[in-house]
């Protein structure tokens, strides 16, 4: 099976290709930060949206959420990141 990966050149400008099997590519990235949704379950049971936020990691998002938001409330809340992929959603607590 032939791969064709297309490439920016760091100093971006202009495209790059190379050619190579699966087995032989050999790329490294760097992950930046990541959208966050996260929810809240309220005094009924029901299950409240508290917003979204980027982050490099899901606490790092919840304390950019409080900043924006101020102090969220203890208690159950869920998250996961929007890449597309992820359908379950990451349980936690505040205390």
């Amino acid at each position: 099976m032939q791969v064709w990966v297309f490439c920016k050149k760091e100093d971006g400008s202009s495209w790059g290709r190379s050619e190579g099997s699966i087995g032989s590519i050999r790329q490294s990235a760097t992950v930046g930060a990541m959208i966050f949704d996260f929810r809240y379950k309220n005094g009924e049971g029901k299950w409240k949206s508290s917003g979204h936020r980027k982050g490099d990691t899901r606490d790092a998002a919840f304390a950019a959420l409080e900043a924006k938001n101020g102090p969220l409330p203890a208690g159950q809340y869920m998250s996961r990141p929007r890449d597309g992929r992820t359908k379950n959603w990451d349980l936690f607590t505040r205390p």
